[in-house]
């Protein structure tokens, strides 16, 4: 597992919020453009998805919306992929809403 100044990165993500994380995948990651990835991120989420009719088929829609940004690196696209799941999670758990997941 890769440490950052003594800490794991599960420590590290775990521990933090969203804003707080992209320094710190900045400093793993080269040259992430962090205005890139919140503009690429609020897009995502500004776009007008009006057939979908559940939670999971508007984050489908929003990765894909990522995916097919051409201005983004793969680094970049991975990072605002990853912040998509992570507020798809908090939005599933706080409405009840999309699919369950097993453990």
């Amino acid at each position: 597992m890769q440490e950052h100044d003594g800490i794991s990165i599960v420590q590290i993500v775990q521990n933090s919020t969203i804003e707080n994380r992209l320094p710190f995948f900045n400093h793993i990651m080269t040259n992430i453009r962090e205005d890139a990835v919140w503009a690429a991120f609020n897009r995502a989420y500004l776009s007008n998805y009006i057939n979908c009719n559940n939670l999971d088929e508007r984050h489908e829609l929003r990765k894909q919306t990522i995916f097919t940004n051409e201005s983004l690196t793969k680094d970049e696209k991975l990072l605002a992929i990853k912040l998509l799941n992570e507020d798809y999670d908090h939005i599933k758990i706080l409405s009840n809403e999309g699919t369950k997941k097993n453990l």
